[in-house]
């Protein structure tokens, strides 16, 4: 082989090389792909005892690993996004269950005591990095237990009824307190922001947050 043409394979094969370094270094391969997919596929398998499906994956250089979207095969609602790096400080299924059991919490008291409000709920549970220094459970995969050790965000909002700015106001407070006192202080802390839309829904008019039924801020 002459001089040039072995020069220009050297230099053609690295060239390769570092391009596929870089491919793979921002945006993985196949096989560690697959591998990644089916450690976490069998880590809430074996811990739930049920099926569970892949439905996407997205490499992640950060980390570096995968960003991995699953969800019990039986439930197509239950879906969570994890990744071999975030099973090693919390569990994502169980925070989903925990955030589930929450709202269906904040559901059945909102109804009963206000049922001419249509409220919409939403809830979850704060990472523990965020919480770092206190008892935790972010591993159980037992939502009163998960409910019980650790800490929560939740929003509770609803489109305007034609209440006055200080009747809805007061009426956010009533809320708050009535939540915290139903729930009898499980979670241990939680983060509530209670905000109503205009009646397109399109723009936050009230909005007050509050930590275990007391407003720490004015509405805005």
């Amino acid at each position: 082989m002459k001089p040039k043409k072995i020069i220009f394979t050297i230099v053609s094969i690295a060239i390769i090389f570092v391009i596929g370094y870089f491919l793979n270094a921002f945006f993985g391969n196949p096989i560690s792909k697959r591998i990644a997919e089916k450690e976490v596929l069998t880590y809430f398998e074996e811990k739930y005892n049920k099926d569970f499906k892949v439905y996407s994956s997205s490499y992640n250089f950060l980390i570096p690993d995968y960003n991995i979207k699953l969800g019990p095969s039986d439930d197509k609602e239950a879906v969570f996004e994890t990744s071999r790096y975030e099973l090693t400080m919390f569990d994502a299924y169980g925070a989903y269950l925990a955030t589930e059991e929450l709202k269906s919490k904040f559901l059945e008291i909102l109804v009963k005591e206000f049922p001419k409000i249509k409220f919409t709920v939403q809830a979850e549970e704060q990472h523990h990095i965020e919480v770092a220094g206190v008892e935790f459970a972010f591993f159980s995969p037992n939502p009163q237990t998960r409910l019980e050790k650790n800490y929560f965000n939740a929003n509770i909002s609803w489109a305007d009824t034609g209440l006055s700015r200080n009747e809805t106001i007061r009426l956010m407070d009533e809320i708050a307190l009535k939540v915290n006192t139903e729930l009898k202080g499980i979670p241990k802390e939680l983060n509530l922001e209670i905000y109503v839309k205009d009646k397109k829904g399109d723009n936050v008019i009230i909005e007050r947050f509050y930590i275990n039924g007391k407003a720490i801020l004015k509405e805005n």
